[in-house]
Order: C-alpha cells, then sequence, then structure tokens
C-alpha cells in the first residue's frame, strides 16, 4: 500500500517501517472492535433468549398453582 503511494514512497525507510507498523496495529485494534461487536450482539440475543425462558417457566410455574 505505501508503495503504491508516491507520497508515502517519499518517506525514509525507518518512516515507512513506522507507518506500515501503525497500519498494521490500526488493522488488529479493527478486528478486534469487530470481533467484540459480534461477540456483545451474540450476547444480547442469549439474554433475551435467557428472558424468555424465565418468562415462560414463571408463567408455567403460576399456571401449577
Amino acid at each position: 500500500m505505501i508503495q503504491a503511494d508516491p507520497k508515502l514512497c517519499q518517506l525514509s525507510t525507518s518512516q515507512q517501517q513506522q507507518l506500515q507498523e501503525q497500519y498494521f496495529l490500526l488493522l488488529i485494534g479493527s478486528v478486534l472492535t469487530h470481533r467484540r461487536f459480534i461477540e456483545v450482539q451474540q450476547e444480547k440475543v442469549m439474554l433475551l433468549q435467557l428472558n424468555d425462558l424465565v418468562d415462560n417457566l414463571t408463567q408455567h410455574i403460576a399456571k401449577q398453582n
């Protein structure tokens, strides 16, 4: 990516390396953030299902009494 941009090609090798490392960390952070977002969505669904189960059990117990 850096080699494709003429402006970035003018940077020194160490500056290009530093920029590549920063892009890499940004990419890793984005992946981890997305992964956590998916986990939160799954947790939300599971909590809603658990709430429904508790409600159904509560209603079932109330009918038996």
